[in-house]
This record gives structure tokens, sequence and C-alpha cells, in this order.
């Protein structure tokens, strides 16, 4: 995880890409990733961080690469559609928003959106039951906090490394995260801590992961 905040708190960009700390972020994820590919979690990341460096870097990405980031985001979405279908099953509705997040962000990926649609549909109802539009059998299990994690966390994911609220076919799902939050220009941050080489203030990590 320290190579990944690292490179999202810098706020990499076209002009300072931040190289160093994606090689060992991608190094990091890959390899944890090829250990258990059931970690879904750090494939998604993964997926996350190819799929950014390669619209920062203003270089299209080779065909080999492309299909690598797309062949990943299918398997990563495999798993976290079983893992989501397998909590719903024994009824443990908390857990399944992590999975839901991870089908989400993969289908992203792969540029289907209606898949993308179906996941933050059941993600949000799980995490924002009351929402306009929630299924009435959804309930929140009393972790506002925990949901409020996951929504900020998936909303930075979403414009930081995607930015989405930059995209046309997909920038719906910025609007609804926002939605369930109640955003309006609140500050995604959890809390500050110092970065040692510069001194400046950078966010807490906010990526999610399974508790």
């Amino acid at each position: 995880m320290y190579f990944f905040k690292l490179y999202i708190n810098s706020s990499p960009n076209e002009t300072e890409t931040r190289q160093a700390d994606l090689d060992n972020a991608l190094r990091y994820y890959g390899a944890v990733y090829d250990r258990d590919p059931t970690h879904y979690w750090h494939g998604i990341n993964l997926v996350a961080l190819r799929q950014h460096a390669a619209r920062i870097s203003g270089k299209k990405q080779t065909p080999k690469n492309r299909n690598d980031t797309k062949k990943l985001a299918q398997e990563v979405f495999k798993t976290a559609e079983r893992e989501y279908g397998r909590l719903k099953s024994e009824g443990n509705e908390g857990a399944a928003l992590w999975p839901a997040a991870t089908a989400m962000e993969a289908a992203v990926a792969m540029g289907r959106v209606a898949t993308a649609k179906r996941y933050l549909d059941r993600y949000l109802n799980i995490v924002s039951p009351t929402r306009p539009g929630a299924r009435s059998d959804t309930t929140g299990n009393g972790h506002e906090n925990t949901h409020r994690f996951a929504l900020n966390s998936t909303l930075r994911q979403m414009m930081e490394l995607y930015r989405l609220h930059e995209d046309k076919k997909f920038g719906f799902i910025v609007g609804e995260l926002r939605s369930a939050l109640g955003w309006e220009g609140e500050k995604v941050v959890l809390s500050q801590i110092p970065y040692e080489s510069t001194g400046k203030p950078v966010a807490y990590d906010l990526s999610y992961m399974p508790v």
C-alpha cells in the first residue's frame, strides 16, 4: 500500500508521472495478486494503476498491453462477481459491498456500461439503502461510518485514477456516488499526514479493501 499511497497522493500527471512510485506499486500489486488471485482488491488496484499510467503518459498502449489489462480486469470481475454472489447467498450484506464495488470498477475498465451500472446499483443499495430507488429489502446494517468511508474511497478512485468526471460514458457513476454522499464540495479526506520529502500535507489513504 505504501507505494500506492505515494503515487496517488502526489497527484501524478502528464508532466510529473511519478514513474518510480508507479513501478514500485505495480510490482507490489502484481506480486501479491499473482500469489493469490482471490485477492481481487489487489487485482483491481493493479488494473486502475495500469489504466491511469497509460492515460497520463500521453502514449498509446500497445495492443498487447491493452489486452493484458483488459484480461486482468475480466479475471478480477469474475472473482468479485463470484464473491458477491457467495456473500449475498450467506446473508452477509455488509461484506458484499466490497466485491460489488470491485465488479463495478472492473466493468468500467472493460468498457461495459450496463454491467457497471448494475453493480453500482447493487453497491449503492448496500451503502446508501435510503436513497431514492433503493430496494425495500435492503438494510443499512448500522455501519454508517464504514459505508461513508467506502463511498468516499470509491469516489476518489473513480475521479483520480479513472477521471470519470471527465468521461461521457461513465460520468454517471461520479454523479450517483456524489448524490449518495450528499456531496457538495466535501473533501474526500479523513486526516492529514506530512509528506516527508516536501513537508506538504497529503490525504490519508482512502483506497478500499475488505475488512
